[in-house]
């Protein structure tokens, strides 16, 4: 048997190392492409997030304006009914004294 030249031996793991390095330089590219793919959606995403969060915050801001406007009125009219009806206690207040009064008078009187 005759033995293995040392020259084809060199140039088979030659031909083996460069195959080797044709294909991780081809997985190198390939997971290169899908790293800029990968950046370029998480960039499309954190724009959408910006974009979503300025609709919540302007939904919110008219929601409050909204509120604001129907409320409005409400509290008015809720501040009114309590003076009234401070005023009409001080009144109901005033009456009773002079009902009171009176009947000591009139006992007072007799």
């Amino acid at each position: 048997m005759a033995a293995p030249d040392p020259a084809s031996a060199d140039a088979v793991q030659d031909a083996s190392a460069a195959a080797r390095a044709s294909r991780l330089e081809d997985e190198v590219r390939l997971l290169s492409e899908r790293l800029h793919d990968a950046e370029s959606a998480r960039a499309g995403s954190e724009q959408e997030i910006a974009s979503l969060r300025a609709e919540v915050k302007a939904s919110r801001e008219e929601r409050k304006l909204l509120v604001r406007r129907l409320l409005g009125p409400l509290i008015g009219l809720e501040r009114a009914l309590r003076w009234l009806a401070e005023k009409a206690g001080r009144a109901g207040g005033m009456v009773a004294r002079q009902v009171i009064f009176r009947g000591k008078r009139m006992k007072r009187g007799s």
